[in-house]
């Protein structure tokens, strides 16, 4: 694993074996400190990856670190089927909601067109 050149913390979240949904044993490094697009076909994985993956298991170690108290009021969120995820922030911000309403909604049906 490299790390940033400024400082000592990693540069990229690192998933190995990820066996979520339509993904088939993936292994992946998410640039940390950037910002990140997940791209491709339909049914290729993109929101089981961000979401299955990497903010259930976010979540999944945010919530652990809550007292025994609290857990108890907030339901668990299930572990992904990984064989391992390395330098995950337990606190991860995910957006998943088209801007544009409709099934076949893409970035180039959301990005706001100039008048001439």
């Amino acid at each position: 694993m490299k790390y940033s050149n400024d400082t000592h913390l990693p540069s990229a979240i690192r998933i190995t074996g990820a066996r979520t949904n339509n993904l088939k044993n993936v292994d992946i490094e998410v640039p940390l400190w950037r910002l990140v697009l997940l791209t491709g076909l339909s049914g290729s994985g993109k929101s089981s990856l961000a979401m299955g993956v990497m903010y259930g298991e976010g979540s999944r170690r945010y919530l652990d670190a809550l007292s025994a108290y609290t857990r108890r009021r907030i339901g668990q969120v299930a572990r992904p089927d990984v064989d391992r995820i390395e330098f995950l922030p337990s606190a991860l911000a995910l957006h998943q909601r088209p801007p544009v309403p409709g099934r076949r909604s893409t970035v180039g049906t959301t990005l706001p067109t100039s008048s001439p």
